[in-house]
């Protein structure tokens, strides 16, 4: 079986393309490296190297290995980081993944509850743009909750509705509505809009559309924009309107006007808790059963 050692050793003969440069950077002699490449090399039944009188040289094999043994590194130096997160004292971790809109008050006091209850486990909170990156970082094992809006049907997540947030327009304060106390979407239909790719939050994009529809109008999208700061700066340089949760209107941002619809258009959209159905992370449960005690 090949060692980490003879893949961190095959690494740096490749980069110095010497053994002599090699072993002085690994602080061993030339003989045992020498020694090691051989044998990775028998252990693979490849050559890895062609050598000549004064030179070496990566063969077509060896590059490929090359670039397959710095995957492996590189995953080895995930790994032993994610363990640094642990001290002496720490009995697990938990990850929360949220796209922005997701942390509202009732959330920040569920994490509260848990750091309070459970002091020893170690919780990892992340931003993470559009809730097509949450689901892929769920389904992934990159984190073991997602806060969203939801992600539609998928047979291998389970999700839990905790909250509902409120639609509001973000309106640039030059233009004419923003001395409006709310707004009609078919008011809008002359404005140029600024949204997410599709991909990556599909259910705010399709609910979006679908009331534009309804008002007999096909919004004008001058771009598509992942990141909800990136869409608010545009929206404060004059460059179309867009649309935000309530969460996200709390901050005070120059330029920007935060504006309800009309009552009779008020939109709700349900925030869920989201997380892998094969998910065996003990404190899964413990922040899931917090969470369903705070809504109920």
């Amino acid at each position: 079986m090949v060692s980490i050692k003879q893949i961190k050793s095959f690494i740096v003969v490749a980069e110095e393309l010497s053994f002599r440069k090699a072993s002085e950077r690994l602080c061993i002699s030339q003989p045992p490296l020498t020694r090691i490449i051989k044998s990775l090399e028998s252990e693979l039944r490849v050559t890895l190297f062609k050598r000549e009188k004064k030179k070496i040289s990566l063969t077509y094999e060896g590059s490929i290995f090359l670039e397959k043994a710095r995957e492996v590194l590189l995953k080895l130096e995930e790994a032993t980081d994610s363990l640094r997160l642990f001290d002496e004292d720490t009995i697990g971790t938990l990850r929360i993944d949220f796209t922005f809109f997701g942390i509202s008050e009732c959330m920040q006091k569920c994490i509260d509850s848990f750091r309070t209850k459970y002091p020893k486990v170690k919780l990892i909170i992340s931003e993470t743009e559009g809730t097509y990156n949450v689901k892929e970082k769920i389904l992934s094992n990159k984190t073991d909750i997602g806060i969203t809006y939801g992600f539609g049907l998928d047979t291998r997540i389970e999700s839990v509705v905790i909250e509902h947030d409120h639609v509001l327009y973000a309106i640039p304060e030059s233009n004419k509505f923003s001395k409006n106390e709310s707004i009609c979407l078919g008011n809008l239909k002359d404005e140029n809009f600024i949204l997410f790719p599709r991909l990556v939050d599909p259910i705010w994009y399709e609910t979006f559309l679908a009331r534009c529809y309804s008002f007999g109008f096909s919004p004008k999208i001058v771009q598509h924009v992942e990141s909800m700061w990136k869409k608010i700066n545009l929206v404060s340089l004059g460059t179309g309107i867009t649309f935000t949760g309530k969460n996200f209107a709390k901050y005070n941002i120059s330029g920007v006007k935060f504006i309800s619809p009309t009552k009779e258009q008020a939109q709700e959209l349900p925030v869920n808790l989201s997380y892998r159905k094969t998910n065996d992370n003990p404190f899964l449960d413990s922040f899931l059963k917090i969470v369903l005690d705070k809504k109920n």
